[in-house]
């Protein structure tokens, strides 16, 4: 038992001795804004149409066509374009990410 508690006792005292890394603060961090790069300028003159205008173009990939309450993940890139539909299936918004 005297041997379980001086090593608890030495490995307690060795982690005091860690040395700490600080955060960047958003002053230090790159105030540069990342521009988006997905397509959604080239879906925007199709608001409003059905879905199948969407093959009258040429969108780079990745692109993500979304019915309403259509289950997606939640992973931000900002290459993707992604496109919601309404109920009747036409485009009513086009977004990055």
């Amino acid at each position: 038992m005297t041997r379980f508690a001086l090593c608890l006792t030495i490995l307690t005292a060795l982690s005091a001795c860690q040395e700490e890394t600080a955060m960047p603060t958003p002053a230090e961090q790159d105030p540069t804004p990342v521009a988006e790069s997905c397509a959604k300028d080239i879906v925007t003159p199709l608001f409003g149409k059905d879905k199948s205008a969407l093959d009258t173009i040429s969108l780079p990939d990745p692109v993500r066509i979304l019915p309403p309450n259509a289950v997606m993940t939640r992973d931000y890139r900002l290459d993707r374009t992604n496109i919601d539909l309404d109920e009747d299936g036409r485009i009513v918004r086009a977004w990055c990410g």
